[in-house]
């Protein structure tokens, strides 16, 4: 019976998520808890399970996107040139990426409705939506962040596959490679935020709209006059 060395992609692909998870997780608690704590008292006695519920749910959710990106990212290996066998090692990374994905994909979608059905009834202010609110909020934030980040590093690998000896000297198809992994990063983070923005307050989607609407109207700003001497 052969093992599976400490430095195969298989423990690779299990080590990262778990422990990204675990930091993601313990940060997005901390941060769910202190407000929570700071929400009016909760008559219903959900907060706890609410808390339990957006912070697994923001855990899982990065976890699975992480999982479809190692599955991206196993398949783009098979792009240029190897003087080895890679069909193997391709195999191995889709593999665990589609378990990380689907079973942190369907821990997410549980969590997540039996949060919203935690705070079903309840006012705008209350203190499981409170909870609610923040876990949408907490996830923006880096959902904003990893597609702006990854977005630059796209923009980065693409003018390093153009030229690579400007850039390190790395080959072009690596830079390929590099570049999709970047894309499809960038485009799930926008995926991630398209998904959570509609659970954003409305009074905030409306003041946006109003802005945009009042920007619009306003139309260009005129040319300021010259000041006479």
């Amino acid at each position: 019976m052969t093992s599976v060395p400490l430095s195969s992609p298989v423990a690779n692909f299990a080590v990262g998520p778990l422990v990204l998870g675990l930091v993601i997780a313990l940060g997005a608690i901390f941060v769910i808890v202190v407000v929570a704590n700071r929400a009016p008292p909760d008559a219903s006695a959900l907060r706890p399970y609410a808390v339990y519920c957006f912070g697994l749910a923001f855990a899982a959710i990065w976890t699975a996107l992480y999982g479809v990106v190692v599955i991206a990212s196993s398949l783009f290996v098979l792009i240029g040139s190897s003087p080895v066998p890679r069909g193997d090692g391709v195999a191995r990374g889709v593999l665990a990426g589609a378990l990380f994905g689907l079973l942190a994909g369907a821990l997410w979608l549980v969590h997540v409705r039996m949060g919203l059905t935690a705070t079903a009834g309840e006012e705008r202010d209350g203190p499981n939506a409170r909870v609610a609110r923040t876990y949408v909020a907490a996830v923006l934030f880096v959902a904003i962040t990893l597609a702006v980040s990854a977005f630059g590093a796209a923009i980065w690998y693409a003018f390093a596959a153009a030229s690579p000896s400007v850039f390190g000297g790395a080959s072009a198809s690596a830079n390929v490679r590099h570049l999709l992994d970047a894309i499809v990063l960038s485009a799930l983070a926008a995926g991630v935020v398209a998904l959570h923005w509609r659970y954003l307050p409305d009074a905030l989607r409306r003041e946006r709209r109003n802005g945009a609407r009042a920007a619009r109207d306003a139309g260009p700003i005129p040319p300021r006059a010259p000041e006479g001497r």
